[in-house]
């Protein structure tokens, strides 16, 4: 037989070419094949068809080819790779899209931060404080209607009717300072209603009066002018009558802690001392009158009460005050120095209210007209 690989002559038996060692599994050719036709034959018969040696060869069997170990180890770093790259892939996946997300226990304990946030009062962040409470404040006017004598010496037995007001604040937020503050300008007005009402209508019953003051208040007015932070201040004008001399205006003010209900020193709110706040009225004064003269006393004469007013002669012989009551006003233009009738001249002259400390330091020495006298009627 021959090796259908190099096509030399092996024995019939062998398994591999003898030439090329390449495996042999063909069969033998046969030996017609071999013998040469005879000459002598009749008939042309077809020759048989050779059988080409490749026609027979077996497909080669693919060598194993050997691997080195770095060959190896590079296939074994391959494998883990992509082996962890299809888990990662497959986890990733898994999550993302197939594992839904964990519910969250409801009973579960609330972390530190949570538990402080629970805890937090509703209002932090926009707790208010003291220096807010007249945002949240309004003012409301209330009327008294009371008859007072007309003249007990003139017309005894005659009363005329006048219309009282007195302010009260409201408030957003109940405060008991606020009810206190309104309890003490409701009382002080409704007191000296009181005693107007039942005040003598004729001479006999007045000369009966023990008292040393036979005077009667003819209108009251009691008006928030100042309501700023945590204070508020309020403006008291009276008209007070003996009936023997000219009617007298009276007026004062007061200022009050919307967050106690406390009296305040109106000359605080400007960080003035009393002694500051008589030195500033004197000086504020001095500067009016340089512009209004006096048409009766010098200006030395007419500073002269300023101090003992402020200290208190002022409402000395009064009844029914404002607790704090003094002649210094707050207002929104600055804090106003009242000055009493006749302080600064004539009955004609009347009474200025002067602003002796203001945060526009061009109104000190100026006039803010506050002066509300009720008109009675006759």
């Amino acid at each position: 037989m021959y090796c259908t690989t190099c096509g030399n002559e092996i024995p019939n038996d062998s398994k591999f070419c003898t030439s090329c060692g390449a495996s042999v599994e063909c069969k033998p050719r046969q030996a017609a094949a071999l013998i040469p036709p005879q000459a002598n034959s009749a008939s042309h018969e077809p020759e048989p068809e050779r059988v080409s040696p490749a026609s027979c060869r077996p497909e080669p069997a693919r060598r194993s080819e050997k691997i080195g170990p770095a060959a190896k180890a590079g296939i074994a770093v391959v494998a883990v790779g992509v082996a962890a790259a299809i888990v990662f892939g497959s986890c990733s996946v898994s999550s993302n899209f197939v594992t839904p997300a964990p519910q969250q226990n409801s009973n579960a304990a609330p972390t530190a931060s949570e538990d402080q946030n629970n805890n937090q009062d509703p209002s932090f962040g926009t707790q208010q404080t003291s220096t807010d409470l007249a945002a949240n404040c309004s003012v409301k006017k209330t009327y008294n209607y009371i008859e007072a004598p007309t003249d007990p010496y003139k017309s005894p037995g005659q009363k005329s009717k006048d219309k009282w007001t007195y302010d009260q604040l409201t408030s957003s937020n109940k405060s008991d300072a606020s009810d206190q503050i309104n309890t003490l300008i409701r009382n002080a007005e409704n007191s000296s209603a009181k005693r107007s009402s039942t005040f003598p209508t004729s001479a006999s019953a007045l000369n009966q009066v023990e008292s040393v003051d036979k005077s009667c208040t003819l209108g009251r007015d009691i008006s928030v002018t100042y309501l700023k932070g945590n204070v508020v201040g309020v403006y008291d004008s009276r008209l007070i009558s003996d009936w023997k001399s000219e009617d007298r205006p009276v007026l004062l003010g007061a200022a009050y802690n919307l967050s106690s209900g406390e009296t305040v020193d109106p000359a605080s709110v400007y960080n003035l001392t009393i002694d500051e706040a008589v030195s500033s009225a004197k000086t504020a004064v001095k500067t009016y009158l340089s512009k209004h003269p006096s048409d009766t006393k010098t200006t030395e004469v007419a500073c002269s009460k300023i101090e003992s007013n402020i200290k208190g002669d002022a409402i000395s012989d009064l009844q029914d005050n404002l607790e704090g009551s003094s002649p210094l006003v707050l207002t929104d233009s600055g804090l106003v120095y009242m000055t009493s009738i006749y302080e600064l001249g004539s009955w004609n002259y009347g009474c200025r209210g002067i602003i002796i400390a203001s945060d526009n330091k061009s109104l000190v020495g100026t006039e803010v007209d506050l002066t509300t006298i009720h008109n009675i009627d006759q």
